[in-house]
């Protein structure tokens, strides 16, 4: 699923029923902190990225150790860090469902 939110109040619905394999969040909606959606995302346990024109110093100390790409976005970067997330993400899915022999 591809979806976007134009306001904090859109992202909130979205963030809290839509099934997706990684967020974008950018941190500053429309003058509106982006950490209301981001706790919702993580508390779901969905992996996300934050994206601002103030960089990684942008970032909600909460969530200090996401990712957070610059804006304007590199779009081989964009490529790099969403293909890192989702191969780490998958595994850690196969590692939990691994059977552990000991």
């Amino acid at each position: 699923m591809v979806a976007e939110a134009g306001n904090i109040q859109e992202a909130l619905v979205l963030a809290e029923t839509a099934v997706f394999d990684l967020a974008i969040l950018d941190i500053n909606i429309g003058g509106s902190s982006i950490v209301p959606v981001a706790e919702i995302v993580d508390r779901r346990g969905l992996p996300f990225i934050f994206m601002s024109g103030y960089g990684s110093g942008g970032r909600p100390e909460a969530f200090i150790e996401r990712p957070a790409l610059q804006k304007p976005l590199i779009l081989s970067k964009l490529g790099e860090t969403i293909n890192a997330i989702l191969a780490a993400g998958a595994s850690a899915t196969a590692d939990k469902s691994s059977p552990k022999i000991e």
